[in-house]
């Protein structure tokens, strides 16, 4: 009975000793894994980086223009105004023109 038991224990502990080594293999595994994925990671987080750098630069160039464009628009609105004031003007003088001839012709 002895030797049975003993041999019984043998074969149990050669079990858990198999298993435990599976186990550690998948848990070197899991590690070559988590690895993967940390370089992974890293790049994605590179690449999240350049393309803040890059959005940055470019909402800076909008940014920019906008400020052209509300120049722009403020120049050209002085000088849609100064025509508009000049026609203004040209048409009061022809007025005043027609009536002073107006004027002579029937006086």
């Amino acid at each position: 009975m002895s030797h049975d038991y003993n041999d019984y224990l043998k074969t149990q502990q050669k079990k858990q000793q198999t298993h435990i080594d599976e186990q550690d293999e998948i848990l070197e595994d899991i590690s070559h894994e988590i690895q993967k994925l940390k370089q992974v990671a890293v790049i994605i987080g590179d690449e999240v980086d350049e393309h803040n750098l890059l959005l940055d630069d470019a909402n800076n160039e909008i940014n920019l223009t906008n400020i052209t464009l509300k120049t722009t628009n403020n120049k050209l609105d002085r000088i849609t105004n100064m025509v508009k004031d000049k026609y203004t003007w040209f048409i009061i003088i022809l007025i005043i023109i027609l009536i002073l001839m107006i004027i002579i012709y029937f006086s």
